[in-house]
């Protein structure tokens, strides 16, 4: 039973390590993995890097909106001295870990573990470095561009028509205020020539009751 059970213990032995460095080997040549992480055990991979040559790595982890995996995954960074160049909490479902060479190049690791649990915890990662990175900035550049000048077409859009607006109601606002003035002049206007009217009529009735006063003799 004994021999039996170290026959097993080694066969799976053997294929978690065969999985574990063709899992190393694969991840310079490519730019995303997954797998998973069991319990707290790190895994952790490997790259040559120049100096200040710097690596963005992408995780997904959905995972990480359970309850049970509040305590996030642990991600550090280290130099081919195992000097810590970085080292971070991961809590959120989905985000980026970087890190830079610094002045030593060489091979360096990343290792990532769940900080609590026991149960396997599903890891994608895609890892970008040195050239691959300026490339993706001017790629990222480009649409960004291409965005940028989308948005200044619509808000030249939004100018026009608010310039069209704007004149619409300026001349409306003109046209109210002419016609406010000329309503006005036209009131007073009318308003002084009722006034000269009632002085004349007023003068008018004083002359004739005087010369009524005086023909009848009583002033």
């Amino acid at each position: 039973i004994n021999a039996e059970y170290m026959g097993h213990f080694l066969s799976v032995y053997f294929f978690s390590m065969l999985s574990w460095v063709c899992l190393v080997l694969w991840l310079p040549v490519a730019s995303s993995v997954s797998f998973m992480l069991k319990g707290t055990t790190p895994r952790c991979f490997f790259e040559e890097l120049n100096p200040d040559e710097s690596v963005i790595i992408e995780y997904e982890c959905g995972a990480l909106t359970m309850p049970e995996m509040a305590d996030g995954l642990e991600a550090v960074a280290y130099d081919p001295e195992h000097f810590v160049l970085r080292r971070d909490d991961l809590r959120a479902a989905k985000g980026v870990f970087e890190f830079a060479a610094l002045e030593l190049g060489g091979e360096h690791s990343f290792c990532i573990r769940a900080r609590a649990g026991d149960g396997e915890v599903p890891l994608s990662l895609e890892v970008t470095r040195g050239d691959e990175l300026d490339q993706k900035a001017t790629h990222s550049t480009v649409e960004t561009l291409a965005e940028l000048k989308a948005r200044l077409e619509r808000l030249k859009a939004e100018v026009r028509t608010l310039r069209a607006e704007v004149t619409y109601f300026s001349n409306r606002a003109a046209r109210f205020r002419r016609t406010s003035d000329s309503t006005h002049t036209r009131v007073w206007a009318l308003g002084l020539v009722q006034l000269g009217l009632l002085v004349a009529l007023a003068g008018y009735q004083m002359r004739a009751l005087k010369t009524f006063l005086v023909a009848k003799k009583l002033v």
